[in-house]
This record gives C-alpha cells, sequence and structure tokens, in this order.
C-alpha cells in the first residue's frame, strides 16, 4: 500500500515519553500469553513536553512501509452426477499478513503500527499474522431431481468464526506504580488485550435444504418451493461485547435459528 498520510509532530521525539507496564487480568478466557502476565511497551508523554505541538503532515513512507500480504489457493469443482444430479463446490485456504510497524513520535508506534488499532493501544500487535484458519472456507451446493417432478437442494457452509477483540480500560492507578508518576493529560488508557484477527469463535456451519415443485397447465407455470434454513439450528455468535469486564464477551448477536418458509413463483 502507499500514498498514506501521517501527522508528524516536530515539538517531539521519541525521547520525549516515558515507558510503563500494565499487568494483565487473570482469566481463563484470555490467551496464556496475555493472562496475567505484564504488558510493557507503552508510553506516556513526559509533563515537561505536553501540549507542545508543531505538526507536519508528510508521506507515512518517510518513517516505514504498510503492508498487507496474502498467500492461499482455491480449489473448485463443478460437475454432474446420476441422473441430472448437480454438485458445485469449493474449497478456500489463505492467510493474511499485516505489518505497519513505524515509529513517528510515540516509540509505541513501532509497536502499533502509525497507532493503527481496534479498540486501543497495545505493542507488539504491528504485524498481525493471522492463522490459516482465519481464511478457510469450505462451501458447496447440491441439486437433485426426485420422482414426481421434485428438485431437492441443500447449501452448506463452513466459514471463520468472528474474531475476538479484547479492550482494556487501565486505569491511572494501575498504571502510576511503573511510570512512576501520574499520566498526563488523561486518566486512563485503552490497551487491546488480544492482537486483532488472531482468536476466534468457533467455526459457523450452516445447511439450508429446499424441496420444489413445478406444476405446468398450458402456458401458466406454478414453482412452489418448502425451505429450510439453519436446518442444524446453529447459533454461531455473529457480534459480541469487546470491553473487558463482567459483561466481556456477551452475545449481543447471533446466527438466525431453524426458520420453514413456504414461497412459489406463478408465471403465465
Amino acid at each position: 500500500y502507499g500514498n498514506f498520510l501521517v501527522t508528524d509532530n516536530l515539538a517531539l521525539t521519541p525521547a520525549d515519553y516515558d515507558p510503563f507496564c500494565i499487568t494483565a487480568p487473570t482469566d481463563s478466557r484470555l490467551p496464556d500469553e496475555v493472562s496475567g502476565k505484564q504488558i510493557c511497551g507503552l508510553y506516556d508523554i513526559k509533563p515537561a513536553k505536553f501540549g507542545q505541538v508543531n505538526n507536519l503532515v508528510t508521506q507515512a513512507s518517510h518513517f516505514g512501509d504498510r503492508t498487507e500480504v496474502f498467500n492461499g489457493f482455491d480449489v473448485s469443482l463443478n460437475t454432474r452426477f446420476a441422473d441430472r444430479g448437480v454438485f458445485q463446490g469449493g474449497l478456500s485456504v489463505g492467510r493474511t499478513v499485516e505489518d505497519s510497524c513505524a515509529t513517528v513520535d510515540q516509540p509505541q508506534d513501532a509497536d502499533t503500527g502509525f497507532g493503527l488499532t481496534v479498540g486501543g493501544t497495545a505493542p507488539g500487535y504491528c504485524r498481525v499474522t493471522r492463522p490459516w484458519a482465519a481464511a478457510t472456507q469450505v462451501k458447496f451446493m447440491v441439486v437433485y431431481p426426485l420422482p414426481w417432478n421434485l428438485q431437492t437442494s441443500a447449501v452448506y457452509q463452513n466459514i471463520p468464526g468472528m474474531p475476538i477483540n479484547t479492550t482494556y480500560l487501565a486505569v491511572n492507578a494501575e498504571i502510576s506504580p511503573s511510570l512512576g508518576r501520574n499520566l498526563v493529560g488523561r486518566n486512563n488508557v485503552v490497551i487491546d488485550l488480544v492482537p486483532p484477527n488472531t482468536v476466534y469463535e468457533p467455526r459457523l456451519q450452516q445447511v439450508d435444504l429446499r424441496l420444489s415443485r413445478t406444476f405446468v397447465a398450458g402456458k401458466a407455470r406454478l414453482t412452489a418451493n418448502l425451505d429450510l434454513y439453519n436446518a442444524l439450528n446453529a447459533s454461531s455468535v455473529l457480534n459480541q461485547t469487546t470491553r473487558y469486564g463482567p459483561q466481556w464477551m456477551n452475545v449481543v448477536q447471533v446466527m438466525g435459528g431453524r426458520m420453514l418458509k413456504l414461497g412459489g413463483e406463478f408465471q403465465f
């Protein structure tokens, strides 16, 4: 990628920031490398430099490159079988690596990537390597005719679950012991405990079925459909609370439940 702009405060340098650490909550739902561990590489501006501004808007390429690299492959199959049966489907496997590591003013930018984060700031996440499973999908469709002018079809999907994000509000009281003073100009810092696009909900699997029949009388044509959506009645999570606390990971939205629908099309 190119032609990104950043704002460089010429009144500041990386030496004008003090480092601090926080201790992540101990929680079995967090990755082992995060739960109860110290998160360092966080910075706060020195009090003497707070409020000094001399901004220059310039090209991000002066500080580093921003890249997104995808490696993967797709396999698809389209075939007929038996008596007018049709099968279409495929497998898609891939992995994306995003890199935006650079230092503009704050040293933390080298770890968060031009300050580009999901909900807050977190060191070590400027290069995010998504797992292979995060971009692996399996989808196929089968259509098969039955006696009495009936036709059946089924669609199956197996796709990645939603990414689990965790933003944590670290207050001044838990930061000041490491920093050696109070935060300047703020009372808390929002931190991403879990790297974005690295931890996911279980995979979403959905099966949809259809039974249809066509009736013909002269020039009139009626096609009746009986559809069964989400036949397995899966309840995969589509949205959840991301702020760490008592409500963290509470489900906000799930996939719609099993539904039976009768429909049709009339041509004359």
